[in-house]
This record gives C-alpha cells, structure tokens and sequence, in this order.
C-alpha cells in the first residue's frame, strides 16, 4: 500500500507483534492520540452484537481506539487458526 501515489502510511510506535503482525501497546495508544484519520481498515475474527471480535484484549483496546479517531470504518473478515475471544463494542 505504501507504494501507491497518494498513500501515507503510518506506523505507529509500540511493541511488534510477530504472530499478529501488528503493533500494540501502551506506547501504540499514545500515540495514536495525535491522529485523525479518512479511513480505518480493521480486520476482525468476528461481528456479534455487542461488538467486534478480537483474538487479544490488547488488539480489541488498539482497534477501540482507531474507530474512535476515523471518519469511515471498513471491517475486513479473517479467519485465523486458532482464536482466544474477546469483544468490543
């Protein structure tokens, strides 16, 4: 994606996760304060209707936060091997 014209792509600061390929944490959070975004693409195991579903609490704290701070939020269905569950709203 971050070699599309017009596209910029932002990382934030935090810890990398290797099974999740992502970053999340405190550090991740603060960060993520002095944003505001278009668009926020959000992969989620499930949708129920208290929420989303997340493999990690952390995860569901991070994803919380993002819809929080984006005009538009675009859910994007996985399906991972292997799910501990928690949700969000």
């Amino acid at each position: 994606m971050a070699r599309k014209d017009g596209i910029l792509v932002k990382l934030l600061g935090g810890d990398v996760h290797r099974e999740d390929q992502l970053v999340y944490g405190t550090r991740t959070l603060e960060n993520l304060a002095d944003y505001h975004v278009d668009k926020v693409l959000v992969g989620a195991c499930g949708l129920t209707a208290d929420g989303l579903v997340s493999p990690r609490e952390e995860h569901g704290h991070l994803i919380k936060e993002m819809i929080k701070r984006a005009d538009q939020v675009i859910i994007l269905p996985i399906t991972p091997n292997s799910v501990k569950v928690c949700c969000f709203a």
